[in-house]
Order: C-alpha cells, then structure tokens, then sequence
C-alpha cells in the first residue's frame, strides 16, 4: 500500500487531466537513475477531491507539520490521492511510480506533496530532492515516540504497509524505562524490516508479536505489537 496525496491551488482535475500530467511528465535530470527502474503502472489509482469539509482527513493537522509547505496546503483547493495497493515489486517500481506521479501532479505553484503513509510533507523541490538522494528507500518508514495522557510512551513505526509489512508498536511503556525499551524496540524494527511476510504471532528476534489497534487517523490499519 502507497498512499501520497497532491494538494493544489486549482479546482479537482478530471482524469483526462491527470493522465496527461502524469504521462506527459519528463523526470528531471537529477532523478534519471530513479525513473529509470519505473514502467507504466496501470494499477495505480488516482482520487481527485475537493479540499472541504468532506475530506477524510484534517488538513489542520498535516499543515501544523508542514513546514515550509504549509502555506500550499492551507491554501489548497483540491487533492489528488494517488494510491498503489498491490503486493511489492522488484526494485520498488510501485513505489518508484507512485512517487513520480505525484511529483509529475505537484507542477506550478502552490502544491504540496504529503506522504500519508508516514505522515511527511514537501515542496515539490524538497519531494525531487529527497527522491534523488542516495538512501530515499531507506527514508519510507518514520521510527517514532509519543507520550500519553496517562504519562506512558508509545513507540511506532510508520510507512511498513508499501514494503508489504505491518507496522511495528509497544505502547504503555513508562518514562523511566523509555530509552532502555526505545534501544529494543528499535532492534526488533530492525529485525522485522529483515524479514518477509510478517503476522501477529510469529517470533522476531525474541519477541512473540501482538494484535495492536492503529488509531482512527492512521492509513494503514496493518500492526502488530511487542
């Protein structure tokens, strides 16, 4: 699963517009070598929406962390969702092809690419950037913290879904033992990332894997837990 979203300035193209966005899109120089691993992808699916109340997701909340993207993303009138739902390929061609599209949808001003599977927003320069950078795969999935209510720490990992993964979580883990729990907690990501296929109950580096409840935001309800 691969989730992006495009905010633009515009009202919602029709598919006759993004098809010839995306097809027409000639990949910068810089991103040769990432768009050479890519081939047409009939089963990619794109979503054009008004930005208005209706929208299943709260544009305050990705703006709040959007950095010098905000501003298009407040300002956005509609969203493309570009979505992959199909099973990993060699050389992360779905991956590859999504993200092309999105930048190939991102052009002109006032648009912002989010990453809706880690919850991450860019320019368009800062999207083409970090696709021409050398460990952009090694960048998909966001290794967190977050504090409760109650005091507790809960650790998460978001963006396994587009490697065919679940998400990895351990939550009500008290302060004082949160660096000590982090260390391991990262040690199993490590090792789960290793793996293949992964489902609650088997056993990756010592640790017997759990059901976990994703919250309501979240794209990708597929998690297990220590």
């Amino acid at each position: 699963m691969v989730s992006l979203a495009v905010f633009g300035p515009d009202a919602p193209p029709d598919a006759a517009e993004i098809e010839s966005e995306v097809e027409g899109f000639g990949a910068p120089w810089e991103l040769n070598d990432f768009a050479r691993k890519v081939k047409r992808r009939d089963d990619l699916l794109y979503v054009p929406a008004p930005v208005d109340a209706a929208l299943p997701l709260s544009v305050e909340s990705i703006a709040a962390a959007a950095g010098e993207a905000a501003p298009a993303v407040r300002g956005a009138r509609s969203v493309v969702f570009v979505r992959y739902a199909g099973r990993p390929v060699e050389d992360e061609a779905h991956l590859r092809a999504a993200s092309l599209s999105a930048l190939a949808l991102a052009a002109g001003e006032g648009h912002a690419i989010v990453d809706l599977g880690n919850r991450r927003v860019f320019t368009p320069e800062a999207w083409a950037q970090f696709l021409a950078s050398e460990d952009w795969l090694a960048q998909q999935v966001v290794v967190d913290a977050e504090q409760g209510d109650d005091g507790t720490v809960t650790f998460y990992t978001r963006g396994m879904a587009r490697f065919g993964q679940p998400d990895l979580e351990e939550s009500g883990v008290p302060q004082a033992e949160a660096r000590a729990r982090f260390e391991r907690f990262q040690a199993v990501f490590r090792a789960l990332r290793a793996r293949g296929t992964t489902k609650v109950g088997d056993v990756v580096d010592g640790v017997t894997l759990r059901p976990c409840t994703r919250p309501p935001e979240a794209i990708e309800h597929a998690c297990v837990a220590m």
